[in-house]
């Protein structure tokens, strides 16, 4: 999936485990209403994961205007404690490219040319 937003924030990294890491930041994409003119809020919040924490996400900064490649996973869990069982389910947006479409200091990036004949 793709979607288009400016970076509003990144979190710090977190290492839950020994063999996880994470990062997590909030993408504005909201809209404005075609007839009234009205902002229609949508911060989402994305994570990005392991090595892909410096290769995707350390290129970009707050107010980068940015298109995210993302996929959609989701999981029920339980967890026993004092002999009660939560049940619950959980989904993150994980995020592996990130594009720059306009860098927070206004230059806008050129795409590569592309020499394929069709």
């Amino acid at each position: 999936m793709e979607i288009t937003g400016k970076l509003l924030k990144k979190s710090e990294i977190r290492q839950p485990s020994e063999t996880f890491t994470v990062q997590e930041f909030y993408l504005d994409c909201s809209r404005y209403d075609q007839i009234t003119g009205q902002k229609r809020d949508n911060i989402i919040k994305f994570q990005v994961t392991g090595s892909k924490i410096d290769t995707v996400l350390s290129k970009v900064n707050n107010g980068d205007l940015v298109n995210v490649f993302f996929n959609v996973k989701g999981r029920f869990w339980e967890k026993e404690t004092e002999g009660e069982t939560k049940k619950g389910h959980s989904q993150s947006l994980d995020v592996w490219r990130i594009d720059i479409k306009q860098p927070s200091n206004g230059e806008t990036i050129e795409d590569e040319e592309d020499d394929l004949p069709f």
